[in-house]
């Protein structure tokens, strides 16, 4: 399966786009055999999107913003 990767740096996303990016990878992980040459690529952007998002609910817990976690 093949994930289009953003056009911006996850940094840049929207939560949106964040969301549905990992939700890309998720699948494409569970469709791709772990010993496939692209599986540690999509490991490795899935571990960066999921970095992104823990570090944007820290921010927002930390300055007082409402924040609604979705899966």
């Amino acid at each position: 399966m093949i994930v289009r990767r953003p056009d911006w740096p996850v940094g840049r996303l929207a939560t949106f786009e964040l969301r549905d990016y990992r939700t890309d990878l998720e699948h494409a992980l569970q469709v791709t055999d772990e010993h496939a040459a692209a599986y540690a690529d999509l490991r490795t952007q899935l571990d960066q999107v999921l970095a992104e998002q823990r570090e944007r609910l820290t921010l927002s817990f930390q300055r007082g913003w409402r924040a609604e976690r979705r899966a």
